[in-house]
């Protein structure tokens, strides 16, 4: 009866550690964008200038985690676009990066595969329609004085990545090490010029904007800054000495990896928003509601 029960314990208990045990094949995109156009060497027909200074830390910060995800993972395999002086990231290669992975995809092989998506560089929001935007290294103009439209062909719109990297059609976990600076809200200042009632009706208005463009799907986005914050790079944990900083959720993903092994998606998740660090901000998580249906190990 004991050798029985023994044979059934090693049965059943086989078979649970196998299905909670296998693990993702994991792919990445990590794009660092330190340098930006000097917009105010461009003379513009109608005088739309804006200054994004360079992040020395970003390019840094894309190969950190490309290379963290290398020793946790070492069959892993994708795309790292960094910029450099005279090669300034476009938007056509921020959203062409998804179509390149594909070339490195291979569903035969890869039984169950995993996309981290990472950038760091900058990025705005537009607080009114709950809306987050990339800014393209090459970018010119003022992008405070663009409207939507002009804003989602000039920089990347998170929302339109967002859908662009669900069209691979496997999960993944999108991380913005990156501001979300805010933009003047339109009915701002208009105090002067309509009614209380008007100002009211305009934000009811905004309200189903927001509702409208809010970001929803089934894999989560980690972002650094909440809407209408500044985030800053930080000091590398791994390398105290250095002169170059690193992203705030970079610093983060070092930190959990030293402490944190095997974990699932929501596990990560977890380990990564919960952390201590006096250094950084809690970072802010979209689209986690379907975050415990991933039962497979990252790493």
């Amino acid at each position: 009866m004991t050798y029985r029960l023994f044979i059934l314990l090693m049965v059943f208990g086989t078979a649970g550690y196998s299905q909670t045990s296998e693990k993702y094949d994991l792919y990445y995109i990590a794009i660092g964008s330190s340098h930006y156009i000097d917009n105010e060497m461009i003379d513009t027909t109608d005088q739309r200038k804006s200054i994004f200074r360079n992040i020395q830390g970003a390019n840094k910060s894309a190969k950190t985690v490309r290379d963290l995800l290398r020793r946790k993972s070492p069959s892993a395999k994708g795309i790292v676009l960094n910029s450099e002086e005279d090669m300034l990231i476009s938007r056509k290669e921020i959203m062409g990066s998804v179509d390149s992975l594909r070339r490195i995809f291979q569903p035969k092989k890869s039984r169950h595969p995993f996309l981290v998506f990472y950038y760091c560089g900058h990025g705005i929001s537009e607080v009114a329609s709950n809306l987050r935007f990339l800014i393209p290294g090459n970018m010119v103009g003022d992008v405070s004085k663009m409207h939507v439209d002009e804003k989602k062909s000039n920089a990347v719109c998170v929302n339109d990545l967002y859908d662009s990297i669900t069209q691979l059609d496997i999960p993944f976990i999108l991380i913005l090490d990156c501001c979300a600076d805010k933009e003047m809200e339109y009915y701002e200042g208009m105090s002067e010029v309509f009614t209380g009632t008007a100002i009211n009706n305009l934000e009811g208005i905004l309200d189903v904007m927001k509702a409208w463009f809010m970001l929803q799907g089934d894999y989560p986005v980690i972002c650094s800054a909440g809407l209408g914050e500044s985030t800053f790079t930080v000091q590398d944990p791994n390398n105290e000495g250095s002169i170059i900083n690193i992203g705030p959720v970079c610093r983060r993903m070092l930190l959990t990896a030293r402490y944190s092994t095997g974990n699932t998606l929501p596990g990560y998740v977890k380990h990564l928003v919960n952390l201590q660090d006096n250094a950084t901000h809690k970072p802010v998580v979209l689209c986690d509601e379907k975050l415990l249906r991933y039962k497979r190990r990252l790493w």
